[in-house]
C-alpha cells in the first residue's frame, strides 16, 4: 500500500490515505442486505442462497458478565468475526463508488489495533531511505 503511494507521488499524481476502522463493523452487517447483496450482485442463488439465510437467519444471542447472563434474544444484524469473506461481500460496492470518481483504491485487512502505528513507522523508514539516495547522489 505504501509503495503504491509513493509511487503516485514519484509520478506527481495525487495520493490520499483514507483509513477506515471497521474493528466493530462485523457488528452492523445486516442480513437482510447481505442476502440480496449475495444474490443481486454476486449471483448466489437456489441451493447456495438458501444454505446462507439458513445460516444467518434466525441467530439468537446473549450478553454475560461474569456469571450473569441475559436471555438470548433474535437478531437480524451482526457476522462473527471470522467471516471475513461476508464482510469482503457486503462491502465490495464500495470499491465501485470509489473508481466511479476516478480513483484507484486498495484493501487492506489487518487485524491489528496498531495499524496506524505500523503506516506512520514505514514511512517514516521510506522517508529516511529516499532522503539518503538523495543525499548520496
Amino acid at each position: 500500500m505504501l509503495s503504491n503511494i509513493l509511487q503516485d507521488v514519484d509520478r506527481d499524481d495525487l495520493a490520499a490515505l483514507v483509513l477506515l476502522d471497521l474493528s466493530t463493523a462485523f457488528s452492523i452487517v445486516d442480513h437482510t442486505i447481505l442476502l440480496r447483496r449475495l444474490r443481486l450482485t454476486f449471483g448466489i442463488d437456489h441451493t447456495a442462497h438458501r444454505w446462507f439465510e439458513s445460516y444467518l437467519s434466525f441467530r439468537k444471542q446473549y450478553v454475560r458478565r461474569r456469571p450473569n447472563k441475559s436471555s438470548r434474544c433474535a437478531t437480524g444484524i451482526g457476522l462473527r468475526t471470522n467471516l471475513v469473506i461476508l464482510f469482503v461481500l457486503y462491502t465490495a460496492d464500495l470499491l465501485s463508488v470509489i473508481e466511479s470518481h476516478g480513483l484507484s483504491p486498495h484493501m487492506y485487512l489487518r487485524r491489528s489495533s496498531n495499524f496506524l502505528d505500523e503506516v506512520q513507522q514505514a514511512s517514516a523508514e521510506s522517508r529516511q531511505d529516499r532522503s539518503s539516495v538523495v543525499c548520496d547522489n
